[in-house]
């Protein structure tokens, strides 16, 4: 090969990793970020934006569920519940005595007796121990049959059991004995919601609204619902109403900055999640969604502050380290963005898209075995990822591998990812290989098929040099 030829292909395979690797995306700039989301157990729209989404189970408001979430709403459901209870021996007297209003001492018994059995069912519920708890529920309605907060305790004892059909025919009976209670058209309207039964759970809401017009809970229930049928503004508006009636409840300031994110206000959605942490500082969840609405922003640094406030919350929640691996890549700290990802991989195992951005991050910072050896384990893990290939025969290329690096580009091209610079830099490959009719085949593929004036216009001038050193 001539000193010219040399030259040719020194200047031509600086050229292609100009094109080639530069702005190689870490991720689709098309995609939504991963957010936590109240909309627990569905997949989202917005890949992982925890409401939590296929790959997290968290909420700030499951419908059903929200009292394990929290102490304060742990106690805010006891006193809901208190609210019926109190209610119950008055109920149990009134009833009692209007149906055997001559024997009063006999009724006495029987009160004393269901307060037996209502107090062992309390008991046992409290401990876990459902099946004997329900039980003594069936024991209290044998001897009271007509008490509607009865059948509301029992179908709480058939949820923690997962029956939720027997839990909906205990509600209905509630209901049906007294229909001015309200607790169990909130529940019945929960577990519709769960059930995916939207009409009827709005219905129930509405009902609670119609009955208690400050009932706050149904108001962010209604929001929940509509943000499951894609309503956003409408589930703003039904948190705007929580919120009149309640300013202090942070997992309504999480839900509803979860709508704006669907909406693209993002500036809605930060200020919601730092009211959300401003209320429950711990708020691990408000921090997440924070700091991935700040990579939406481009606000790296804050980002950063906040997928770190989460790991030292919650060093094993493993999406955190995932994320911010992303903010330090878009930082230009690649090998932090790397130690994140291998944690990532350590606790969640190995995956072919976690080993790809780790290859990347190598790329970055000129470490091509490494990358090498990382894109191989990507194909190793899932031989259809397709851009693990294309990046490989880059890699390849840099080290000078051009076999290795033009059966790469022949996957990419076979699966179609890039076809144009694909078969630039298998021409770029072919020539350094001095193979120079298949080079030329590949840079005539690139003129027919691209739209990328850059492109064109370099491969116009590679085949301009190409046709001048035939003619020479």
């Amino acid at each position: 090969m001539s000193t010219k030829s040399k030259k040719l292909i020194v200047f031509i395979t600086t050229l292609v990793f100009l094109l080639g690797i530069i702005g190689i995306a870490i991720r689709d700039p098309n995609q939504s970020p991963d957010f936590y989301s109240s909309k627990e157990n569905q997949t989202d729209s917005m890949q992982n934006i925890q409401f939590l989404n296929t790959d997290a189970l968290f909420s700030a408001h499951s419908s059903v569920s929200s009292s394990e979430f929290d102490d304060k709403t742990l106690e805010k459901n006891k006193k809901e519940e208190e609210k019926v209870i109190t209610t119950l021996e008055d109920m149990i007297t009134k009833d009692s005595v209007e149906h055997n209003k001559e024997n009063i001492e006999k009724m006495e018994e029987i009160i004393n007796k269901v307060n037996m059995h209502i107090e062992k069912g309390r008991d046992c519920f409290n401990q876990g121990k459902y099946p004997q708890a329900l039980q003594e529920y069936d024991s209290a309605l044998v001897i009271v049959p007509e008490v509607a907060a009865l059948y509301f305790e029992r179908a709480q004892v058939y949820l923690a059991l997962n029956d939720v059909e027997n839990a909906l025919k205990d509600i209905s009976s509630s209901i049906k004995e007294d229909p001015k209670l309200v607790e169990p058209y909130l529940l019945r309207g929960q577990i519709y919601s769960l059930m995916g039964s939207y009409t009827e759970a709005i219905e129930d809401f509405n009902t609670v609204i119609s009955m208690q017009p400050q009932q706050y809970t149904a108001y962010s229930s209604l929001g929940y619902l509509y943000y499951l049928q894609e309503d956003f503004t409408e589930a703003i508006n039904n948190y705007d109403m929580a919120l009149q009636f309640n300013t202090q409840d942070y997992s309504v300031y999480f839900n509803r900055g979860i709508a704006c994110l669907a909406l693209n206000d993002y500036t809605s959605a930060q200020e919601d999640f730092t009211k959300a942490i401003e209320l429950y500082p711990e708020f691990t969840l408000g921090h997440y969604n924070r700091g991935l609405t700040n990579i939406q922003t481009g606000d790296y640094p804050a980002a950063e502050i906040d997928f770190s406030a989460v790991i030292l919350a919650e060093p094993e929640m493993a999406i955190s380290y995932q994320q911010r691996g992303l903010v330090y890549f878009e930082q230009e700290q690649y090998s932090k963005a790397i130690e994140d990802w291998q944690i990532y991989s350590r606790l969640e195992g190995d995956a072919a898209e976690t080993f790809y951005r780790m290859a990347l991050a190598y790329l970055q910072i000129e470490n091509y075995d490494e990358a090498a050896e990382t894109l191989t384990r990507a194909i190793t893990v899932d031989p259809g990822y397709k851009m693990a290939y294309y990046q490989r025969g880059n890699v390849y290329s840099l080290q000078k591998k051009y076999p290795e690096a033009i059966s790469d580009y022949n996957r990419s091209i076979e699966f179609k990812i890039g076809l144009d610079i694909s078969h630039f830099n298998r021409g770029i490959a072919y020539l350094s290989l001095e193979k120079i009719e298949e080079a030329r085949a590949d840079f005539q593929e690139v003129l027919t098929i691209t739209q990328n004036e850059t492109l064109i216009r370099e491969t116009d001038k590679i085949l301009d040099l190409l046709n001048k050193q035939d003619n020479n």
